[in-house]
Parts: structure tokens; sequence; C-alpha cells
């Protein structure tokens, strides 16, 4: 089963092939079954007012889903502070919102970037002043902040070998990538590095994914 997401107008849509089949023949038509997923019916502020409509919450500016547990950033909730929508699939295949990962107060736009793996989720959040990446420990409970792990805004996840690309800039304007495992208690062990030119900036806002041996860095402050 192939799954297609594709984020349109703060409304997260998601589209499964319908059979396996229809993937496999070029001469048939591919049926979607496609479910739109929406913030809550009303996003309540951290007071348990409800959020002015008038403020753009950007839901769905990032994604990240591992088995039959989907997050969605919210970047844009309370003024920018942001938050994350936790989604389960049922057994009839439907995502339900089984409440939100809350930020713990420090930086803004929480939720701009997401991973997920089957032990831990990663949310990153970015403002001026302050940038980073939370780590949270899944358990049955829910999610669970681990203040003593933290990444760098940008980086990837290789969910099959735990492996995690992260990036940091030097005095020199070059940028260091390291190739990282991470331990049970969220804790990076560096394991290869490597300097990136100095004509790559190091953009906090930029993205970082990883997959087998293949490193992807966006920067999206150049117009190249």
């Amino acid at each position: 089963m192939r799954a297609l997401l594709h984020c349109l107008s703060f409304t997260l849509c998601l589209a499964a092939l319908a059979s396996p089949l229809a993937a496999q023949s070029p001469e048939l038509p591919q049926p979607m079954a496609v479910q739109r997923l929406h913030p809550i019916p009303i996003e309540e502020g951290p007071d348990g007012s409800p959020e002015a409509p008038s403020i753009p919450l950007f839901f769905g500016t990032s994604v990240a889903a591992f088995g039959n547990t989907l997050l969605v950033g919210i970047p844009g909730f309370h003024d920018q502070v942001g938050r994350v929508g936790i989604f389960k699939r049922d057994a009839a295949g439907q995502w339900q919102r089984q409440g939100s990962i809350e930020s713990p107060g420090a930086g803004a736009n929480f939720g701009v970037g997401l991973g997920l793996t089957r032990d831990f989720a990663f949310v990153s959040f970015f403002e001026s002043s302050s940038s980073g990446t939370h780590v949270y420990r899944r358990t049955k409970q829910g999610f669970q902040l681990l203040p003593e792990a933290a990444l760098p805004p940008s980086f990837g996840i290789d969910e099959p070998t735990g492996r995690v690309f992260t990036t940091s800039q030097r005095a020199d304007g070059s940028t260091v990538a390291k190739l990282s495992v991470l331990d049970k208690r969220g804790r990076l062990h560096p394991v290869e590095r490597f300097v990136i030119p100095s004509d790559i900036s190091a953009d906090p806002q930029r993205r970082a994914a990883l997959w087998d041996d293949v490193y992807v860095l966006t920067n999206p402050s150049d117009n190249d």
C-alpha cells in the first residue's frame, strides 16, 4: 500500500491507492481513497479559550508518520507559539485526532519541522533568537519530553538504521554535518563528521533528509 501526502490551504489530505493491482497496471486508472484532515473544530488556546479564527494556524506545515501514528505541525497556533496535532488510524483506516503535543515554552513556531520513529518524536521550533529540535520518547501514555536530548533545527532520520543527520555552522562560515546514532535515552552519538563548503549557508530554516547513503539539505534563503 503506497500513500500520498499533500497539504493545501491548511487542510491536510491523505490519499492511498485503493488497490495494489491498480498501481501495477498502467492501463487501469488508480482509484484514490481520500481523507481530509482538519484542525479540531476549534483549536483552543492554552487557557482553554477558542483561538481567534483570523489567526492562521498553518496546519500541515510539516508531517511525520510511523505505523498508525501521524503527527501534523501547527506552527501558527496561538500567535505562532505552535503545537503538534496527533492523529491515530482506527480499525476502519480513518485518521482520528488524539490530542496534541504542546510547546514546552522555549522558542516559537513549534511544529515547523517533524520527525517520527518507533521510539521517538522530533519537533523543531524556530525564531530569530533561538531555534532547535525537541526530542520526545514515545510511551503508552503519549510523548514524553527528554530535556537533555536536543537536536539542531534541521535534521534527517533514517528509521531502519536509527541514524540521524544534523548540521551546525563553524566560525569560518562552513557547515559541519554529523552522522550519529540515537540511543534509548534520545542522546546522539556521532559516528562520522564531514565539512560542507561555506557557500552552503547554515540557515536554521532549511530542511535535512537522510536515507541510505544520501544526504539532502535545502537552503530556503538561496535563490538558486
